[in-house]
């Protein structure tokens, strides 16, 4: 049986996403992209060595902001300044995943857009205008109308897709809500031949919890870091 690691590279998955199935949402210097700054606020280099970090800034240009995402120490050189630092566990789907825990979910548009956006404000999850082109969402509507939970699809390397933006209104946590649209999402994935994945903020130990209980598998952690270019 074939590895994770020999159908899809997770330790780039940025880059591996913005060259290849969202090059459409890229802004690119040789060595270096980004996706636009409406749709993700996230930019990756081909290699993180000197090279790399004047690609970066001259892709972002004086002033400008983006957020790595990669495994191993990022240390911002001059002239960055590091903005924010975190620290995820980059967690695999198990291969078999529960369709009747999905039952419930629905397929996401753009009519639903104000609702994705005020929810995952809520959880305080990177959102931009344009996110949602990025990949299918789905969610479990509330009986009120509104919508109640919400996950979707984000990176989009070669081989896999990244579950993203999972968020639970917080007046109906712990209905198992969050592992519905996990689950729908992964399936979905699954589907199109790809690895699911996702990637969880280490302090997150009930979010660490749910993923666990679903089977998913850590696979390593990832930096997530903000960095400045100055004036």
């Amino acid at each position: 049986m074939l590895a994770v690691s020999d159908v899809l590279d997770l330790d780039n998955v940025v880059w591996g996403a913005l060259t290849n199935d969202h090059e459409r949402f890229a802004e690119r210097v040789d060595g270096a992209a980004r996706y636009q700054p409406d749709v993700s606020i996230f930019g990756a280099v081909e290699t993180l060595d000197d090279s790399g970090w004047t690609a970066i800034g001259d892709l972002v240009g004086p002033g400008g902001f983006t957020v790595l995402f990669r495994p191993g120490d990022i240390v911002a050189p001059a002239p960055f300044a590091e903005v924010f630092r975190d620290s995820c566990f980059q967690m695999i789907a198990p291969a078999q995943l529960d369709a009747d825990a999905a039952a419930s979910v629905v397929d996401l548009d753009t009519t639903h857009q104000a609702a994705m956006a005020e929810l995952l404000e809520l959880g305080e999850l990177p959102w931009r205008p344009r996110t949602s082109e990025l990949g299918r969402y789905v969610g479990v509507m509330g009986a009120d109308g509104g919508l109640d939970a919400v996950a979707g699809e984000r990176f989009a390397p070669p081989g896999g897709r990244e579950i993203s933006a999972v968020a639970t209104n917080p007046a109906v946590r712990r209905n198992g809500l969050g592992a519905m649209v996990t689950t729908a999402v992964a399936l979905n994935i699954r589907a199109e031949g790809r690895v699911p994945f996702l990637h969880v903020t280490v302090s997150n130990e009930a979010a660490v919890a749910l993923y666990e209980r679903l089977g998913f598998v850590t696979h390593q952690t990832v930096h997530v870091v903000g960095v400045q270019r100055s004036e």
